[in-house]
C-alpha cells in the first residue's frame, strides 16, 4: 500500500477536488495513525518491522484511513 499521507487520505475522502480541508484532514490522518498505533500496544518502529519497511502494514493503514474519514464525515460527538 502506498504510504499514509496527506494525498491518499483527501482520496479517501473524496476530498481531492478543493484544499480547504487540508489542515483539519492531516489533524485527522495524524491522530487517527496514533490512535491505531496505540490500540496495537507496540512502537511504531515496531509495526514497521513487521511489515518489513517503513510503513506500518497494509492492514493498519486501511484502518487509519477509515478511522480518519469516520471522524471526517462525523464531526460531531455521537
Amino acid at each position: 500500500m502506498a504510504e499514509l499521507n496527506l494525498t491518499l487520505l483527501k482520496k479517501h475522502v473524496r476530498a481531492d477536488d478543493f484544499n480547504d480541508d487540508d489542515t483539519y484532514l492531516q489533524h485527522l490522518l495524524d491522530t487517527a495513525k496514533e490512535a491505531v498505533i496505540k490500540a496495537t500496544n507496540r512502537t511504531e518502529q515496531e509495526l514497521q518491522a513487521i511489515a518489513g519497511g517503513e510503513h506500518l502494514p497494509n492492514m493498519l493503514n486501511q484502518a487509519v484511513l477509515m478511522l480518519a474519514a469516520h471522524w471526517y464525515n462525523q464531526r460531531e460527538s455521537v
